[in-house]
């Protein structure tokens, strides 16, 4: 359709785009509306702040329909201006972007269900609401400076959160859909005690927020992370073995972001042809309720997986079990003709993916109720209350939360695995075989 040049100032965040050229003196109009509508999209996803066009051969008319079509999709947060040119060219065209600063990667409305004075904020305003907060690097509870902190905790819209995290596109597509639906059916179970009344398309939505909140995390997109580096670096090295020991990689922040929003919304697809979101709706449904003086905990990454009868097999055949798979793997490679190929270690060597079979998902909802979907295998044993927690405990990024101010369990789990603290550079193991070559 033509070229365009642009140039991006990281600092200020401003994304400028001049000197269209068209490859033919005619361009149909349709083709333009699909330039801008791109353009804005892309300054979207790059979280700018503003996006200017020097000049651009469309009409005030069509550009109005742009420009509704964008306030509609995000209301209040884009602001629009141009200057008519002539009856088919615009110049000056800007649009100024509103972009959420405190993304929340868990979301304000679930930890409101484990929030420390219930009875103050319902009464006043849900942004009063606080949690207490403990912090497993500090090995302690997250005081504060007030008085207000100390006796009732942190506010909630402060904690799970990180500035930029999301761009405006996913906050609005979770804002408008799950997020919207799915805390009134939480508290429909909370209040009820059962989730036998829930229909299947509510279940088909909690199955999706479920793998939204899984997903969603400062420690899954740590994960991918860790997974796009540790895998670039070795392919690069099976490709150049004189490449440097030290040598590291690092992936742009912003790509990172699009990849993780990206994967995010892709794994909460409820369509028939999606896999996840049917696969976890044939999955046994139960309730964990914690008895009198027992509580659940909740955390930074409070979707938590296990896999009970997996942990037996490894238990039974310890490293056996992984040899037989990796000499399988090495087979199948060596019948295509292969010498060479990465392997990827992570949810298959502990059993705690979604596809896998056997795996529990565990879902604190309350501080007395824990949802469970489990992939039933004859010798799989549900967690109790002090697993799960212990689980939350383990499976957590940093931050544990709860509605009392006691974390002498989580004090015990940390002085028993002190490894899961910080967790860095341990979450993928990423390595290249070569069958040329004797292990």
């Amino acid at each position: 359709m033509g070229q365009i040049e642009f140039d991006l100032d990281e600092e200020t965040k401003i994304l400028k785009f001049f000197h269209f050229r068209p490859n033919s003196r005619y361009i149909i109009s349709s083709d333009i509306l699909e330039i801008i509508v791109g353009i804005i999209q892309l300054v979207i996803v790059l979280q700018c702040k503003k996006l200017t066009l020097d000049s651009f051969p469309i009409t005030a008319k069509d550009f109005s329909e742009i420009i509704n079509f964008f306030e509609h999709q995000f209301p209040d947060r884009l602001t629009f201006g141009f200057i008519q040119t002539s009856e088919s060219h615009l110049s000056n065209i800007y649009c100024d972007i509103k972009i959420p600063k405190r993304t929340h990667f868990v979301q304000q409305a679930y930890l409101r269900n484990f929030s420390s004075n219930r009875k103050i904020w319902e009464k006043v305003n849900k942004k009063k609401a606080r949690i207490y907060c403990f912090d497993k690097q500090t090995q302690a509870v997250v005081e504060g400076n007030s008085e207000i902190e100390r006796l009732q905790g942190q506010r909630i819209e402060t904690v799970a959160q990180q500035d930029y995290f999301y761009s405006l596109h996913f906050e609005i597509s979770l804002a408008t859909t799950l997020e919207k639906y799915v805390p009134p059916i939480l508290k429909r179970i909370i209040s009820t005690n059962i989730i036998d009344h829930l229909s299947e398309s509510e279940k088909s939505r909690v199955c999706q927020y479920l793998l939204l909140q899984w997903n969603r995390t400062e420690e899954a997109r740590l994960d991918i992370q860790e997974n796009m580096e540790n895998t670039i670096l070795q392919v690069t090295k099976m490709i150049d073995k004189e490449l440097p020991e030290d040598i590291g990689v690092r992936v742009k922040p912003t790509y990172l972001r699009i990849v993780h929003e990206n994967e995010t919304l892709d794994l909460i697809d409820p369509s028939p042809g999606a896999y996840l979101v049917p696969h976890l709706l044939t999955f046994k449904w139960s309730l964990v309720r914690a008895k009198k003086f027992y509580w659940f905990y909740t955390s930074d990454n409070p979707v938590i997986l296990y896999n009970s009868s997996f942990e037996k097999i490894i238990q039974k055949e310890g490293d056996t079990f992984f040899q037989k798979h990796w000499d399988k793997v090495d087979a199948f490679v060596k019948s295509k003709g292969a010498s060479k190929y990465i392997r990827f270690s992570g949810g298959f060597e502990t059993g705690r993916a979604p596809k896998i079979k056997g795996v529990e998902i565990y879902f604190p909802i309350s501080p007395k109720l824990c949802l469970c979907l489990i992939d039933q295998q004859p010798d799989t044993k549900r967690l109790s209350v002090g697993g799960i927690n212990r689980e939350i405990i383990l499976q957590s990024k940093r931050y544990i939360f709860s509605h009392k101010k006691n974390f002498d369990y989580v004090n015990k789990i940390l002085e028993r695995y002190p490894e899961c603290i910080d967790r860095d550079g341990r979450r993928s193991v990423v390595k290249y075989r070569d069958l040329s070559r004797k292990l």
